[in-house]
């Protein structure tokens, strides 16, 4: 029906045209076919008549010899098809486009003017001016052949792309053709993929962001095909073609050019197959772990790593299990890698496999779960860390107290100094310390803390007792500085060492009275006696707290009683500095 009217509104105007001399349109008749002013009730054939009015009134003018002149009247064509096309005006955007199409039919007129003429229709019309766009990609002139083309690229009608398909088929034109693919293409034209192998010399000669847009839109517009493609095009010799590939997945709106590239992934080469996992960790699914898995035994350790970082992103019980035998294998480079992703890891039973690869099965692999509990912050996880570092294995009791360094708190103190007294494992007991002085150090309440620590410490095995002092210094409560000082004096040697390499390290005035009896000693070793003169040294330095007068009587006390230069050399310059 509309063809059949679009006819008849032609027939009109080819009428008119041909039996009518030209009438000059008055300014009220361009402003009424532009909107400006209201416009009277027209008939199809009174509009048909109006707008070839105004569009012969306007021809001239848009071709002034002024260039500068022609601007205004090219707007005013504009504007009456910006008119012609709003909405429920469908009746006038067909009449304005029977217009001008009769107008580019025959009359003369400047190319550039064709070419606003064609710019208009493409603006405008829905398919009506198909034919007449069909016919203009044969001009002589090759900005007029591209402009329609355009044209028909942009109109919705299935009439559009039967003639850009049309066009295809028949044109000679290289340039033509590649303009053309990239209209249907664009069109999801499926029909038009076909036509790409027989093009392929023009193709490779057009720049490379404009093939590869060209690739993109082939495979997006033809997914029942693009196996074939994506595997032509992934194995191209140019990275950058092969990156095409990978693009046009992410751009997919389903996930079948994906999977495609994920059947390939164990064929491709190292650089393929990293831009390939780095899509699968984006867009793939839990079938794809089993080709990410291939690649862990890739001989490209930064294939590996990459298929590390994928399985991660996967995220679920299968990638979890995998990363957990990777961070505990020892030879593994990958493995630091695999823990951090564990760490972070999300998805469905991720935290639950790990929980459960903890509490049974091989060691190492134990290990690698207990250290994850923290990180992962799972809940009681302080509580089932003290259930695991009670555990005969001392392996896994000292990756229980080497995690619960990151989550113990004052609350957990007793307990942790108890599996210490339990174990004569160093690495245990290292990590239990470190866990110690992780919870001393967090504590807010040093005074009470301590106390309940003291009574710890005098409860624990002698052999135990000087690890345990080592961590006092934290606390630096008067409770601690006596037991300390009271140690100092033991007939056990390793305690004595331990208290006095502690006091050494107070920053408190309150313990220069004993560093220095101790320094002051002619029983003192010469280390013991360096490290307390040192100890001294420090707190007059450091505590801003004491009075200057103090100070300065510390430093003339430690210059009279260091038996060495160097550290009667380091006393007189703090007393220097005190004395400023």
């Amino acid at each position: 029906m509309m063809n059949m009217k679009f006819s008849n509104i032609l027939i009109v105007i080819v009428t008119l045209a041909f039996a009518v001399m030209p009438v000059i349109a008055s300014d009220q008749l361009i402003e009424s076919l532009t909107g400006k002013i209201d416009a009277p009730v027209r008939s199809d054939e009174q509009l048909a008549t109006d707008y070839q009015k105004a569009i012969d009134y306007l021809l001239p003018l848009m071709s002034g010899d002024d260039v500068s002149s022609r601007y205004q009247y090219q707007i005013m064509l504009q504007d009456m098809g910006s008119h012609a096309s709003r909405p429920g005006a469908q009746n006038e955007c067909e009449v304005l486009a029977a217009a001008m199409v009769n107008t580019l039919a025959n009359k003369k007129m400047l190319p550039t003017v064709q070419n606003w003429f064609v710019l208009q229709l493409q603006r405008i019309d829905n398919g009506s001016s198909v034919p007449a766009l069909a016919k203009l990609m044969k001009s002589e002139d090759r900005n007029l052949r591209d402009y329609a083309r355009r044209a028909l690229q942009w109109n919705p009608s299935e009439a559009a792309t039967a003639a850009l398909l049309a066009e295809l088929k028949t044109t000679a034109d290289n340039e033509m053709k590649i303009g053309l693919m990239y209209a249907l293409l664009e069109k999801k034209c499926t029909e038009a993929v076909e036509s790409l192998d027989s093009m392929e010399k023009p193709f490779n000669k057009l720049p490379l962001n404009t093939k590869g847009q060209m690739m993109i839109e082939m495979l997006l517009s033809d997914p029942e095909s693009a196996e074939k493609h994506l595997t032509k095009i992934i194995n191209d010799k140019d990275p950058k073609i092969r990156r095409l590939a990978v693009h046009a997945a992410y751009k997919s709106p389903d996930k079948k050019l994906t999977g495609i590239l994920t059947d390939m992934l164990t064929d491709l080469s190292p650089e393929n197959q990293k831009q390939v996992l780095g899509l699968i960790a984006k867009r793939g699914n839990y079938s794809s772990i089993a080709p990410v898995k291939e690649l862990l035994n890739s001989p490209d350790q930064s294939v590996r790593l990459e298929a590390v970082n994928t399985l991660a992103s996967l995220g679920c019980q299968e990638s979890a299990i995998e990363l957990i035998q990777i961070a505990s294998s020892a030879n593994d480079p990958c493995r630091k890698l695999a823990a951090k992703q564990l760490a972070l890891m999300t998805g469905p039973d991720v935290t639950e496999t790990i929980m459960a690869q903890a509490s049974t099965g091989d060691t190492a692999k134990r290990s690698i779960a207990i250290a994850l509990l923290a990180q992962r912050q799972v809940p009681d996880a302080g509580k089932i860390l003290l259930g695991y570092a009670a555990e005969d294995d001392d392996i896994i009791k000292a990756a229980a107290l080497k995690t619960l360094t990151a989550i113990a708190g004052p609350a957990d103190l007793v307990a942790v100094v108890n599996l210490i007294n339990k174990t004569s494992d160093k690495t245990a007991v290292n990590n239990g310390l470190d866990a110690l002085k992780s919870i001393l150090t967090a504590a807010k309440d040093k005074q009470t803390i301590s106390k309940i620590y003291i009574d710890q410490i005098n409860k624990a095995p002698v052999a135990n007792q000087p690890a345990l002092f080592s961590l006092l210094n934290i606390l630096a409560t008067d409770d601690a500085l006596a037991l300390l000082t009271k140690a100092v004096d033991s007939d056990n040697e390793a305690i004595k060492d331990s208290a006095i390499r502690t006091i050494s390290k107070w920053s408190d005035y309150k313990a220069a009275k004993t560093l220095m009896a101790i320094a002051a000693s002619a029983e003192t070793s010469t280390t013991h006696h360096v490290l307390a003169i040192r100890g001294a040294i420090n707190i007059a330095k450091s505590d801003t707290k004491s009075s200057a007068k103090d100070r300065i009587a510390l430093c003339q006390t430690i210059i009279e009683t260091a038996r060495r230069d160097e550290e009667k050399n380091q006393a007189q310059a703090v007393l220097n500095e005190v004395k400023k």
